[in-house]
């Protein structure tokens, strides 16, 4: 949540530099949308720390922008058609999260700002050129693979005495299998029972707790 919290905070600062950007002194308010993986009211948590973040910056809703939502509800093939939808509006910036909804964002323009909280390993997705020049318009927080055997060795480091580790992996996010590929090779060298539990668009997670407790996991890894 607090990686999420500060992606979303920086959405905001690139939300004021699109507005700078495309107008002198504009007439009327600029527009925010956001394509949803999941409902609004499951955003709305960020949805508040992004409009805190330009309250700070002295953006008031209304007077100097208004923001679109658009959400899937958990259903990616609806993505294409919102995208092209919130693209018609002409928004300043669009705000996203996750593989599907950049990968569709990415092909459907190439000149509005896109801002997201998670999206997975974007080099190895073709969503940007490189970690260290990125280029194109898109930015936000890089979830790598390759840190899946770091969290499971930090598990092993806080916790020197555990046997059982738990992964809660998002099912529908596009690096989900290179998530648990990686997770199972490094529980399997550190000497770890590794239990996943598969959620959709992070809509079952009491149920995953509760596999997870069952399985009598004494350490979780969260990748929803």
């Amino acid at each position: 949540m607090k990686r999420r919290a500060l992606i979303l905070a920086s959405g905001a600062y690139a939300a004021l530099a699109a507005f700078n950007v495309r107008a002198q002194a504009p007439k009327e308010p600029r527009r925010i949308g956001w394509l949803l993986p999941n409902s609004v009211e499951a955003h709305k948590g960020g949805i508040s720390i992004f409009t805190a973040t330009l309250k700070e910056l002295g953006r008031a809703e209304g007077r100097d922008y208004v923001m679109d939502f658009l959400s899937s509800e958990g259903l990616n093939e609806r993505l294409p058609a919102l995208a092209s939808e919130l693209l018609a509006r002409k928004p300043a910036v669009i705000v996203t999260s996750g593989s599907a909804a950049i990968g569709v964002l990415k092909k459907a323009t190439n000149s509005v700002p896109i801002v997201f909280a998670t999206g997975g390993d974007l080099v190895e997705q073709g969503f940007i050129v490189s970690l260290r020049q990125p280029g194109g318009n898109i930015t936000g927080m890089a979830l790598r693979s390759e840190l899946q055997d770091k969290l499971v060795e930090l598990a092993r480091e806080t916790l020197p005495g555990s046997r059982r580790i738990a992964l809660i992996v998002d099912d529908s996010d596009l690096v989900a299998p290179r998530v648990v590929s990686r997770t199972q090779n490094a529980a399997s060298r550190l000497g770890y029972e590794l239990k996943i539990v598969r959620v959709i668009r992070a809509v079952d997670v009491e149920r995953a707790f509760a596999d997870a407790v069952t399985a009598k996991s004494e350490a979780l890894i969260l990748q929803i």
